[in-house]
């Protein structure tokens, strides 16, 4: 279904960035719910459109009376004469043709084709957030790998810890204090171990939901990440946001101003042509009980007032809502500006802290390389070599949390300028 999917073993997903950002967009519900929406701002537009056809109707009525009215002549053939008939049948059929409405008709179809951009606009930017949160959910479950990893190698330095002591005290070099040391530290990282583990987990859960993955499967991540760079920045500009929540503002306000025009066609008359033909028994004829028929064509003119001033204080409504769009829109933009102007500060610190976790991760490595050479020539205790092991699990986590946590950031600032990176991967 996903074009590049790596192949997986059994209950194991594997896909990178793109491959689960793409299907995240096809599971989600808000998405499928905001093409229906844009679906039938589409059905309102073609309503809207349709005024402007003519209108045929059909009436058709049938009915028997048990009385009719008569009347007396003093003709002595006919002494008396039936007005109508018992048995009656009437159709009428007519078209009516609208001429002018005075922009009733435009203003509606102008109203509903602004509805209908900003529920396209609406549907691009959920696609946009969709990505996002896919995208923040797969760097949260890179960060608890990483996490995962780097207990895992604490566990295993711990057991080369715990294997040496073990040997030392054999030798008689190392008392039992450090045997207990070595054997606390042990549990404790496995601890920790455990813990890592159960927040990757619910990392991957979280991941699931999000691209309809229901049975459960081993989430396996293939993006390759690479060293961040601060020359990718220059990349990313505060100064054009394109967020897709601008273009619902503006398509709102379009919307009011047509609402604002349509009330201003109520000052107008509204003129329409009709033809009918009408057929029945006895009809026209009120003395005759044959059937008959007819053709009519004519012109319709209605042109109402409001002695309330209706209309105007409509108006005056429409264009109130008109500003109000507007105001709205002023503090949709100064809010986005805020949030992307906020995100590149945050994506700057990120780095910097990448930068420092980096050369604090590489100190506590050779430190602990030298510590490790000390305590096994005799010059250090086992109690210091655990703490600087501890000290060297620290840096490693922050080192791998800080790589993710940039990229992370970046995200965000993807999202808050509204870029189109936020549906591919990390490649530059």
């Amino acid at each position: 279904m996903f074009a590049g999917l790596t192949g997986s073993t059994l209950g194991e997903t594997r896909l990178n960035l793109t491959e689960a950002v793409d299907r995240a967009l096809v599971h989600s519900y808000r998405i499928q719910a905001a093409q229906y929406d844009s679906a039938t701002a589409q059905h309102d537009l073609r309503a809207a459109s349709a005024e402007r056809f003519p209108t045929l109707s059909l009436n058709a009525t049938t009915y028997f009376l048990d009385e009719v009215q008569s009347v007396d002549l003093p003709v002595p053939t006919v002494a008396e004469m039936e007005i109508g008939s018992k048995e009656n049948y009437q159709v009428d059929v007519k078209l009516n043709v609208p001429l002018f409405t005075g922009g009733k008709i435009t203003a509606g179809i102008n109203t509903r084709q602004a509805a209908l951009a900003a529920q396209i606009a609406g549907l691009t930017a959920q696609r946009a957030t969709i990505a996002y949160q896919c995208r923040s959910a797969c760097f949260n479950l890179m960060i608890a790998d990483g996490l995962v990893k780097s207990a895992e190698a604490s566990l295993n330095r711990i057991i080369i810890i715990k294997n040496d002591v073990r040997n030392l005290h054999a030798s008689g070099l190392a008392d039992s204090v450090d045997l207990l040391d070595s054997e606390l530290a042990y549990q404790t990282v496995k601890y920790q171990l455990e813990t890592q583990k159960t927040n990757r987990a619910n990392a991957a859960l979280s991941l699931a939901r999000l691209l309809g993955l229901t049975d459960n499967p081993e989430i396996v991540l293939t993006e390759d990440i690479p060293r961040p760079q601060e020359s990718t920045l220059a990349n990313i500009s505060t100064a054009d946001i394109q967020r897709h929540e601008l273009a619902i503002n503006d398509n709102r306000i379009r919307a009011a101003e047509y609402g604002m025009h349509l009330s201003s066609a109520a000052y107008f008359p509204t003129l329409a042509a009709f033809g009918g033909y009408s057929a029945g028994k006895p009809n026209r004829d009120m003395f005759g009980n044959d059937w008959n028929d007819y053709f009519l064509a004519g012109l319709n003119l209605n042109w109402s007032f409001n002695l309330g001033n209706k209309t105007g204080k409509s108006i005056s409504a429409a264009r109130q809502k008109v500003f109000s769009e507007r105001m709205a829109k002023k503090e949709l933009e100064e809010s986005l500006l805020l949030q992307a102007q906020t995100a590149l500060e945050n994506v700057r610190h990120a780095y910097q802290a990448f930068i420092i976790s980096e050369k604090e991760f590489a100190i506590s490595r050779e430190k602990y390389r030298l510590g490790l050479e000390k305590q096994r020539a005799g010059k250090m205790t086992v109690n210091r070599l655990l703490e600087l092991e501890q000290e060297l699990t620290a840096t490693e986590q922050m080192h791998r949390v800080s790589m993710i946590n940039y990229y992370l950031s970046e995200n965000t600032l993807l999202y808050a300028v509204g870029s189109s990176r936020l549906f591919g991967g990390l490649s530059r």
